[in-house]
């Protein structure tokens, strides 16, 4: 009995030893991962930094020998708490904005020239209704609204407001990305009425697939003829973003172009004494936009998650597609704004 306990002891032993060495093997194969793809690509203002295969040896062999034991540790404990490697990544680079796209890690460069926003992340926090907050000394100041189109049926727009939603983006219309043909949004007039009738805040949303300005002005003229009449009081916006899976009429488009397009629209919405807004995503903002030439403009920024990536100013964040509210079956778009418009 006592030769077997003091054998089992050694397979312990020596299990516990393998275990630690293949952990540690696997933290500095991350670690390798994770320079190469820095070193190897990094976007910045002026193009994809390309080193060549000498410089990126060289490189790789610095970092991983400058590489301390407790910087493998913490990448092994972060990943052994279930931190996603996307999220491992930006925590390592924080000079950089990442993203993922096509199969490569893409480190962006932070524009110096771009308004910061100076929103901390403790401040946020989710409520008993899985909704997110804002607070600052304790108090909340964000804003809680929704976006909504035909697909979300007929609302109830007083259960709308009694849920505490304080204003609602509805979609107008939109652009076909195969055709270029704009559409009605369906359900626009039965939302608009029935969300200002409730004292709801009424914005307006359009998805575009313009690939010229003349196209872009149009979508802009199109918006303010659906919405004479009405009291819109909150921004009207241009939503920009890709098809999935997809071929789109705006894919090739540079971002110059994409750019120009959504200046041609929000001017156009300015001059008729409205709000212009721009609705995107991470990628687009970052890869398919100069920011250094929309700061004019107000960004609703689309990130579904409950903790803020995005260094730049916003006005407001649709945190979720999946909320539910009061009056609406099914899911809705959730956001979070850090101030109101009247």
């Amino acid at each position: 009995m006592k030769t077997k306990s003091l054998s089992n002891k050694k397979h312990k032993i020596i299990i516990s030893i393998l275990s630690i060495i293949i952990l540690i093997s696997l933290a500095a194969t991350i670690f390798m991962f994770i320079i190469y793809h820095k070193q190897k690509a990094i976007v910045t203002t002026s193009g994809v930094r390309i080193y060549t295969s000498e410089e990126l040896y060289s490189l790789i062999d610095s970092s991983v020998t400058n590489a301390n034991a407790e910087t493998l540790v913490d990448i092994k404990s972060k990943l052994s708490s279930g931190t996603s490697a996307l999220s491992l990544i930006r925590s390592l680079y924080p000079e950089n904005i990442v993203y993922y796209d096509t199969d490569k890690y893409i480190f962006a460069s932070i524009s110096d020239v771009v308004p910061k926003n100076d929103l901390i992340a403790k401040n946020f926090s989710v409520d008993k209704n899985n909704e997110l907050t804002y607070s600052k000394n304790g108090t909340v100041t964000s804003h809680k609204g929704i976006d909504v189109s035909k697909y979300q049926g007929d609302i109830d727009w007083t259960k709308v407001k009694n849920s505490n939603v304080e204003y609602a983006f509805l979609r107008t219309g939109y652009r076909s990305y195969g055709t270029g043909i704009i559409t009605d949004d369906t359900a626009f007039k039965q939302n608009i009425v029935g969300a200002s009738n409730a004292g709801i805040g009424v914005g307006v949303y359009f998805y575009s697939q313009a690939i010229n300005t003349a196209e872009a002005v149009e979508e802009a003229q199109y918006i303010l003829d659906q919405i004479k009449g009405y009291n819109v009081n909150y921004p009207i916006v241009i939503d920009v973003e890709e098809i999935l899976n997809d071929t789109f009429r705006q894919q090739n488009l540079t971002s110059e172009e994409l750019t120009n397009i959504c200046i041609a629209f929000c001017e156009k919405i300015k001059s008729a004494g409205y709000t212009p807004m721009i609705y995107s995503n991470l990628k687009y903002y970052v890869a398919k936009l100069n920011l250094d030439k929309l700061t004019a403009y107000e960004k609703w920024y689309a990130s579904y998650d409950t903790s803020l990536y995005f260094p730049y100013d916003i006005s407001i964040w649709q945190y979720s597609q999946s909320g539910t509210v009061e009056g609406i079956t099914g899911k809705v778009d959730l956001n979070i704004s850090f101030k109101k418009w009247k």
